[in-house]
């Protein structure tokens, strides 16, 4: 499996489908108060790279980020939800993602 940041494919899309072209990858994104810009991110991905899988790890967002990221995932095979209890960092949301 291959890991990519999402800034990774924001700046360089080609490269990034020609690197996950035929792999199984996971993109993880990280997410507290998102609920604006979740809807329009994971679109935008599959429209560049149609054959990876997202996960999206929210920190009990106040806003609703949570409930949008599961309306993705019972709509989508592709996206998954893992849903932390609190607010504990970018890094350790990554952390979190990778185990």
């Amino acid at each position: 499996m291959r890991l990519l940041f999402l800034r990774q494919i924001q700046l360089f899309p080609l490269r990034a489908f020609m690197y996950l072209k035929g792999e199984q990858s996971l993109i993880i994104i990280p997410t507290y108060n998102e609920k604006e810009n979740l809807p329009l991110i994971i679109p935008a991905i599959f429209k560049i790279l149609p054959m990876v899988n997202i996960l999206i790890v929210d920190d009990n967002s106040p806003d609703g980020t949570g409930k949008i990221a599961e309306d993705f995932k019972n709509s989508d095979p592709r996206v998954f939800t893992l849903h932390r209890k609190e607010k504990r960092g970018l890094g350790r949301a990554y952390l979190a993602g990778f185990t």
